[in-house]
């Protein structure tokens, strides 16, 4: 049964005129602002997890995408390796930096015109003890980012006024992660995770919604492995639980940016009901 709560939307700070503007009150920022313990004892910092609160996070958060998925990766075949070697210095000289500001263009815009709506985006940023590269004042640098919002796909509807156990699939707006990723060299260290868990907990306690989605594109072996992992299951099983015979993947065509061009790509939808989702500090 739904709690009857205050509906509130969940508003993201971004930089506007060289400034950064709050858009959360100070109860907010400090119910979704916390510490996560590094989860490898050889890691002595923390990571916060937290909304951008600068133009420098939204650059780093953009770097953090561009280097996760439009680099472009060296291949080990012989016959290609010098158009690789070409593609990799064009990349370097030119096509990188136009390719994060174009990603942290986007970001910004989205995150304003999205304002007061069901959308947040969240980053986990390493703690940088002051030091003399830094002009001895601490910092954090972006190591991981999760963006989440509202997409229409198929929803199942139970009717529980009869008592069935018939399912209707209905198609209404389902909250989503629709992008999560963590720098390499700070991988499984529990940063995704808590990454994740983030979202889970805006969605029940803030947006009152009783699943989350995620879309992960086929390929993407790793993502599938990661959510799976952590209870999220194919729709099509949710869907289809009592017809053995209805278990293939639910596939969206998602809209995706890759290298300024904009294209659709086919994404397979996970989910996972939400219960007693409680945030630790």
């Amino acid at each position: 049964m739904r709690r009857n709560t205050e509906r509130r939307s969940y508003e993201t700070p971004f930089p506007k005129n060289g400034q950064v503007k709050r858009l959360v009150t100070s109860t907010l920022l400090l119910l979704f602002q916390f510490y996560v313990p590094s989860l490898n004892t050889q890691y002595a910092e923390a990571i916060l997890i937290s909304p951008p609160s600068s133009s420098t996070d939204f650059r780093q958060l953009a770097s953090l995408l561009v280097e996760t998925f439009d680099a472009p990766r060296e291949t080990p075949d012989a016959d290609n390796k010098i158009a690789s070697k070409l593609e990799m210095i064009q990349w370097n000289l030119v096509e990188k930096s136009l390719t994060e500001q174009y990603t942290y263009n986007q970001y910004v815009s989205t995150t304003r015109k999205m304002r007061g709506k069901k959308y947040a985006i969240f980053v986990a940023k390493e703690y940088i003890e002051p030091c003399k590269d830094n002009d001895f004042r601490a910092s954090y640098n972006v190591v991981g980012m999760v963006e989440m919002g509202m997409t229409v796909g198929p929803l199942v509807a139970e009717d529980e006024d009869d008592g069935s156990s018939l399912k209707q699939v209905i198609l209404k707006p389902r909250a989503t992660i629709g992008v999560l990723c963590v720098k390499s060299n700070f991988q499984e260290k529990g940063i995704g995770k808590s990454l994740m868990d983030k979202c889970e907990y805006v969605s029940s306690q803030v947006w009152n919604e009783t699943r989350l989605f995620a879309e992960v594109e086929p390929s993407n072996w790793k993502a599938l492995k990661f959510f799976r992992r952590n209870e999220y299951q194919s729709a099509s099983s949710a869907m289809n639980a009592n017809d053995e015979s209805c278990l293939d993947e639910i596939v969206r065509n998602a809209t995706v940016a890759r290298r300024r061009k904009v294209e659709t790509r086919p994404h397979i939808v996970l989910e996972k009901k939400l219960c007693n989702i409680e945030m630790n500090s």
